[in-house]
């Protein structure tokens, strides 16, 4: 795996880690990613609902605006959010368990981080197109 330091400054820390898990019985590797984002002030993982409003992000993405995902799986994408995640509400009820943190006791249900002051999502899609895609927000 490796990992890329997307955002650091007396602020924040944000870190997207990447790679691959070989199983027996897969015929290609999976690919993964998590990341973490650390309030440099408090030393504590910061997470998407707390920055940013989830329930509008959730609102854009099921209209089609306000994101941006590869060229290539732009309507694919689009197509895959109705079919993982049912409707607006499920939407933003996924996007409020992104990231480790406070309130986060299980696996996190997708991961964000900030790059120049823009935000990104890493959301799990089928492995076909790739088992993540990371979607820019606004």
């Amino acid at each position: 795996g490796s990992y890329d330091v997307k955002t650091m400054n007396d602020e924040l820390l944000s870190i997207l880690v990447s790679g691959e898990i070989s199983s027996a019985s897969a015929a290609y590797p999976s690919r993964f990613q998590y990341t973490y984002n650390i309030d440099m002030k408090t030393g504590e993982n910061i997470r998407l609902a707390h920055y940013m409003d989830v329930n509008q992000i959730a609102e854009n993405m099921m209209n089609g605006e306000g994101y941006t995902v590869d060229k290539e799986l732009a309507s694919e994408f689009q197509e895959r959010l109705t079919i993982l995640y049912g409707n607006t509400e499920q939407l933003a009820t996924a996007l409020k368990g992104f990231d480790f943190g406070e309130g986060q006791n299980e696996h996190p249900a997708g991961y964000s981080y900030r790059e120049n002051g823009q935000t990104w999502l890493c959301m799990e899609v089928p492995h076909a197109l790739g088992d993540f895609v990371n979607v820019l927000i606004g």
